[in-house]
C-alpha cells in the first residue's frame, strides 16, 4: 500500500475519504535509527453513505443550506443566484450562501501577447480582494529587458502597475518589492524555454507572492509577500494585463486570474510550557501546552541548540540517542498547513543520566541486548555474540550484538564503466567460462556521457570473470 503519513501516538485519523468507500491499512513501526518493522496485517472500513445521491457532501450542504434536502440545494442549482452552480461553488471552496463570494475565472488567453517597446494591455475580469493568477511566458532572446505586470486601468508607464515581474539583461527573473526589483530565489532564464508563472496577491493588503516553473522542473518561490510598486500603494482593484519589453521580447500566454479564498496569514501562537526531563542515558521527553491558530495548527518544528531535528502533531516529542551526561538544549516552534510558522518558544534544558558502569555502551543498550550492563562479553571491546565484531562496533552500526548473523560487512563491488551515446541502448554480456555460455545483462539506455553497470554477484566472485559491452541494434 502508499504511505499516507505517519504519528507518534497510536491512533491516527484519514480524511478527504470519498462517501460509501471501503479502504484498506497497515502500519509500521520505526525507530530513531531507521529501523523499521514489517507492516502489521491489513483492516479495512468503509466510509458512511451519503444520504442524498448528489455529489455534495453532506456536512457541506448542512454547513452552508441548514440541511441536505435545502430548497434550491441542489448540486446544478444556484443557492444564493450568483451565477454559479453549488457544485462549482463546493469545487472552488467559495461560500454557495453569499452572493458576493464566487469563482471568477477569466477565459485562458491562448493566442498570446508579443511585448515589444510599446505597452500591450489586455482587459482581464476585476479583482479587488485576494487572488490568484497563472500564466505562461517563452523569452524570445536572453539578456532581454522584459516586464508582465497587473493594473488598473491601461498601463502607458512603469509607474502604472501594482504587480510587476520581469526578465532582467543581467539574464535572471526578478519582481518589484516597493521600489526596488529583486528575487528571493536567483531563477536564470534562457531564450526559448517556457515558464509558468503563478501570482498570488491581496489587494487590500497591497502584497503579492511569484511563484515560477521551468518547464517541467519544480516550483520556486521568487518572490514572498512583497509590497506593490509604491506608486500603486493604494490601489483598490485590478483589471488589465500589461507587456512592455525594452529589449528584447516574450510572449505571454494562457493567462488566467480568479478570486480566491481568505488567505491564511496569521501564525500560530508561541507554544509555551515547553518542558523537558531525561528518562535515560540516551532519551529525553519533551512536552508543552498546544498552540493556537485561526485555521489549526499543522504541527510543531523541534529544535536541539537551534537546529531542527524533528516535527510533531502532538504535543509532546521524544529525543532518542543522545549521550549519556549531556546538557541539550531546545525549543520549538509551531506551523499551520499554510506555512506560517511561529516564533520559537523559550528554550529549556535537559542533561541524560550518567552511565551506571564506566565503558562508552550506553547502559540502557547493554541491558536490552546483554540482559546487564555487567554482563559477560559485555565490554565495549569484547565480542558478545562470537561473530568477530565488539560489541562497541556493533552499537555504532545498529546491529544486534547477541545474533552472530547480524553484522556489518563490507564487500567490494565490481562493474563495468564506459562512455555512452545519447538515445542509444546498450547490453553488458558477461562470462565465466571463457564465452562458453553467458549472461546478458538489462538494457540500459545511453545519456550520452560515463556510464557505471555493476554486476549482480554479492561481491564474493573467487575466480575471473570477463565482460563485453555491446551495442543494441536500433
Amino acid at each position: 500500500g502508499a504511505e499516507i503519513g505517519s504519528t507518534e501516538s497510536s491512533s491516527y485519523s484519514d480524511v478527504g475519504l470519498s462517501a460509501s468507500s471501503s479502504y484498506a491499512y497497515s502500519l509500521a513501526a520505526y525507530d530513531a535509527a531507521g529501523n523499521y518493522s514489517s507492516q502489521s496485517a491489513f483492516v479495512s472500513a468503509t466510509t458512511a453513505p451519503e444520504v442524498d445521491s448528489d455529489n455534495l457532501p453532506d456536512e457541506w450542504e448542512i454547513q452552508y443550506f441548514g440541511g441536505i434536502n435545502a430548497v434550491n440545494g441542489a448540486e446544478a442549482e444556484d443557492f444564493d443566484g450568483d451565477g454559479s452552480s453549488n457544485y462549482d461553488e463546493w469545487l472552488a471552496g467559495t461560500d454557495p450562501s453569499n452572493a458576493n463570494d464566487f469563482p471568477v475565472v477569466t477565459p485562458p488567453v491562448t493566442d498570446g501577447l508579443l511585448s515589444s517597446t510599446e505597452w500591450q494591455n489586455l482587459s482581464i475580469e476585476l479583482q479587488a480582494g485576494q487572488f490568484s493568477a497563472e500564466y505562461d511566458v517563452v523569452p524570445n532572446v536572453s539578456n532581454m529587458n522584459g516586464t508582465t505586470g497587473l493594473s488598473f486601468g491601461n498601463a502607458a508607464t512603469y509607474n502604472n502597475l501594482a504587480v510587476i515581474v520581469g526578465f532582467s539583461d543581467a539574464g535572471q527573473l526578478n519582481a518589484r518589492n516597493g521600489d526596488v526589483y529583486t528575487a528571493d530565489t536567483v531563477v536564470p532564464y534562457s531564450a526559448g524555454t517556457s515558464y509558468h508563472f503563478r501570482i498570488v496577491g491581496d489587494i487590500p493588503a497591497h502584497t503579492y507572492s511569484v511563484y515560477v516553473t521551468e518547464g517541467a522542473g519544480a516550483e520556486i518561490q521568487l518572490a514572498n509577500n512583497y509590497a506593490f510598486r509604491s506608486s500603486q500603494a493604494a490601489v483598490s482593484s485590478l483589471d488589465t494585463l500589461a507587456v512592455v519589453a525594452v529589449t528584447g521580447s516574450h510572449t505571454v500566454s494562457n493567462f488566467t486570474i480568479s478570486a480566491s479564498v481568505a488567505l491564511d496569514t496569521i501564525a500560530p501562537s508561541v507554544p509555551v510550557g515547553l518542558s523537558a526531563s531525561a528518562v535515560s542515558t540516551t532519551q529525553i521527553n519533551l512536552t508543552w501546552t498546544a498552540s493556537s491558530d485561526a485555521v489549526g495548527v499543522a504541527g510543531y518544528k523541534i529544535y536541539r541548540e537551534g537546529v531542527e531535528i524533528g516535527s510533531t502533531d502532538t504535543s509532546s516529542y521524544s529525543d532518542v540517542g543522545l549521550s549519556a551526561s549531556s546538557s541539550y538544549v531546545y525549543s520549538l516552534a509551531a506551523y499551520d498547513a499554510a506555512g506560517n510558522y511561529s516564533s520559537q518558544s523559550t528554550a529549556v534544558s535537559a542533561t541524560t543520566a550518567p552511565e551506571v558502569d564506566a565503558d562508552n555502551l550506553p547502559d540502557d543498550w547493554e541491558i536490552q541486548y546483554f540482559g546487564d550492563i555487567n554482563a559477560v562479553n559485555g565490554a565495549e571491546a569484547e565480542d558478545f555474540d562470537g561473530d568477530g565484531i565488539s560489541n562497541y562496533d556493533e552499537w555504532l552500526a545498529g546491529t544486534d550484538p547477541s545474533d552472530a548473523t547480524d553484522l556489518l560487512e563490507l564487500r567490494p563491488v565490481v562493474g563495468v564503466a564506459w562512455t555512452s551515446v545519447r538515445d542509444r541502448s546498450y547490453e553488458i554480456d558477461y562470462s565465466d567460462n571463457n564465452w562458453k555460455t553467458f549472461i546478458t545483462s538489462e538494457t540500459l539506455l545511453g545519456g550520452g556521457g560515463p556510464m557505471v553497470w555493476i554486476d549482480p554477484s554479492d561481491g564474493t566472485l573467487i575466480h575471473k570473470r570477463q565482460y563485453r559491452v555491446q551495442v543494441v541494434a536500433q
